[in-house]
Parts: structure tokens; C-alpha cells; sequence
């Protein structure tokens, strides 16, 4: 049985990397036969499935992490990038990732990569650095189809693979989707900051919560439906928790209105609470991965163009689509009381077909 370490990011508590380690871990055994653990010190916990770490939970002395890495990846039969955008950027040396391209590129660790994505890059310094490190990789799979055409063009010494979100995998590790449904509407909400993060157009970001609070304004103004705020992302200065309460803070909510479901590192036991919604309005990415894998209809916020690539990919018809918060919020509100009041039949047009393609970051390559 070989041996494999995934590397991703693992531990920042967000719900979308968790989860990303926990079916890599998974399908590692399933489909591989292989013992797999996860680069890091800390990340998802799972009672069905046993998640080994390789770090320590605290380092006792300087550069410790970095010393056990470059003894893991030694010892290891490979090490796989698994889930998520990790190649849009340079890496320095002295991290987990720039210590795997440099052992990949040297020849003493084997090198892949499932369920991630490309670009997109902010300089052209940038895309040469990634394609240069992919030369090196055993083999590339990739989440979403402009990323895979991304790759394509790069000629890389081998053929790129065409899969979709790990996420997509869910269903089929966990049955969540078969929980009984509340008597009670309740719609699922995942908010997030972004340019504030990226130096980007800081009024972009302004107008857009600006909208989103319209909407909520309106949804409890007419609707009869409880709000179920999710903190997908409980990192301490880059997750959603003090946006998430300033917003409900905003909307004078009572407690009967709302409930706020905080990050856990039980995944799974997250994902049961996003089954148990009608509907979802999110911003964040894999709030609407999550509830499409679990096939509860969502609303995405196209806030980045990663956002807008999965959209095509699961085949979202127009109508469905509110783009970066650039219709009126009335008519986003009417779109989610059409949602919460009659389940549309194939809503997501393509999801069968991720689900299937998502089994090819196992399936078609070799390890």
C-alpha cells in the first residue's frame, strides 16, 4: 500500500478546504487503495473517516514545520496537491508549497495534483512560473473547464485531465441529502468580504453588500422563511464571522428569525445543516458547491470570475444567474421566493455530469 500525503489549505478553517482533505482522504482508499494523510497540523475531523496529520499541533522549536515537511515528502511515495486555486501565484522557498515545487523540480518527490484550478494570474511573471512547475508534476487534474484549457495551452509534457470540484464527491461518501426537510422554510446564507483581502476596488466591494443587505431586507420583510447564516470560513482575520453579525446586526433580526451555524471542523455535520435549507444565496464559492452537490437550488453572488467558471460548468441557466449583484435586489428576492416555494425540477443542468467527471481525480490517473 503506498503511502501519500495531500497538501492543500488545510487547517484555516474554512469548510471548503476541509472538505477538500476529507474526500481526498477518502477517495485515496477507495479508488487508490493507498494510506493517504493530510500536510498539515490540523483540518477536518471525521468519526467514519480516520484523518492522519503529518505536522504537530504546535512547533517547539523555529522552522519545525518546515523540517517535518521536507522529511514527509522524502519518505513518502508522492505528495498530491489536492482541491482548490493554489496555482496562480509564485511561492517563496520556506513554505509547504514552494518546498514541493522544488522537490518536484529536482527530482526527490513525485508530484500531482486533483481537484484544482489555474489562474487566474496578476502578472505575466506569474503564469511562467506556474507553467514551469507544471512541467514538472506527474499529472495535472483539473476542476473546472477553463482551467483545463488553461493547462491545455501550456503544453506540458503530459495530458492534462478534465474532472470537477472534489466537493462533487460528497454524495456519494456521506447521505445527507435523505435528512427530513423542516415543516419550516429556511434559507441558507453564506457571506463573505473580498477586496478588502486582495487590494481590489474596495467600492465594488461597498456596493456589493450594500445589495446583498437590500435583498435580506426585503426577504424578511415578505417572506415567511427563517435566515440560516453559515460561517463557512471561521478563520480569525480573514473569515466571515464579524461580517456575518454586523449584517445580521443590521437587519434588527429576532432570535426566532435567524441562527447562525459556526465553523466546525465536522464537515459533514456543516454540510447537514446546508441540506436541511430550501434554498441558499451565497457569496462564497462553495456555498453553492456544497448545496449543488447536495441539490439544493442556490444563488450565487459572481464576485470573482472563479465564481462565474463554475456557473458555466454546471450549466446555471440565465435566469438563475444575478452576476455580481447586478440585477435589482427585488428581483433577486423574487427569485428566491420562487425557489422556496417550488423546488425547480433540474436546476442544475450539469450536475449528474460533475458528479460523474468528479470521480476522474481518482479514476484517470495513477499513483
Amino acid at each position: 500500500m503506498k503511502k501519500l500525503i495531500f497538501s492543500g489549505y488545510y487547517g484555516q478553517s474554512n469548510m471548503g478546504d476541509d472538505a477538500f482533505g476529507i474526500v481526498a482522504v477518502w477517495g485515496a482508499k477507495k479508488y487508490w487503495n493507498s494510506k493517504a494523510s493530510l500536510l498539515s497540523s490540523k483540518g477536518p475531523i471525521n468519526k467514519k473517516i480516520t484523518i492522519n496529520y503529518e505536522l504537530p499541533k504546535k512547533q517547539y522549536f523555529r522552522g519545525e514545520f518546515l523540517f517535518r515537511t521536507i522529511k514527509k515528502l522524502l519518505i513518502s511515495d508522492m505528495c498530491i496537491l489536492a482541491g482548490g486555486s493554489v496555482l496562480h501565484t509564485q511561492h517563496k522557498m520556506l513554505t509547504i508549497n514552494g518546498l514541493i515545487f522544488l522537490f518536484a523540480k529536482i527530482g526527490l518527490c513525485k508530484v500531482g495534483a486533483i481537484g484544482v484550478s489555474i489562474g487566474p494570474f496578476k502578472t505575466e511573471e506569474d503564469y511562467i512560473y506556474i507553467k514551469k512547475q507544471l512541467t514538472k508534476f506527474k499529472f495535472l487534474v483539473l476542476r473546472d473547464k477553463k482551467s483545463y484549457d488553461i493547462a491545455v495551452s501550456m503544453e506540458l509534457p503530459y495530458k492534462p485531465i478534465l474532472a470537477s470540484d472534489l466537493a462533487f464527491l460528497l454524495p456519494e461518501l456521506h447521505l445527507s441529502e435523505k435528512l427530513q426537510k423542516s415543516k419550516n422554510k429556511i434559507l441558507g446564507i453564506s457571506l463573505c468580504h473580498y477586496e478588502r483581502y486582495t487590494d481590489g476596488n474596495i467600492k465594488n466591494e461597498v456596493r456589493r453588500e450594500s445589495l446583498i443587505l437590500e435583498v435580506l431586507q426585503e426577504v424578511i420583510k415578505t417572506l415567511n422563511v427563517k435566515l440560516r447564516f453559515f460561517i463557512i470560513n471561521g478563520h480569525n482575520s480573514l473569515g466571515d464571522e464579524e461580517f456575518i453579525m454586523k449584517t445580521i446586526a443590521k437587519l434588527s433580526l429576532s432570535k426566532k428569525e435567524y441562527e447562525v451555524i459556526n465553523y466546525s471542523p465536522n464537515t459533514l455535520s456543516m454540510l447537514d445543516k446546508i441540506v436541511e435549507c430550501d434554498t441558499v444565496f451565497t457569496t462564497r464559492l462553495h456555498g453553492a458547491i456544497f448545496a449543488a452537490a447536495m441539490n439544493i437550488p442556490s444563488l450565487l453572488v459572481e464576485y470573482h470570475e472563479k465564481c462565474s467558471d463554475y456557473l458555466d460548468d454546471i450549466g446555471l441557466e440565465d435566469d438563475w444567474r444575478i452576476g455580481d449583484m447586478e440585477i435589482p435586489p427585488l428581483l433577486i428576492k423574487e427569485k428566491i421566493l420562487v425557489l422556496l416555494e417550488k423546488k425547480q425540477q433540474c436546476f442544475y443542468p450539469n450536475r449528474e455530469h460533475l458528479m460523474v467527471r468528479s470521480k476522474n481525480n481518482f479514476l484517470k490517473v495513477e499513483v
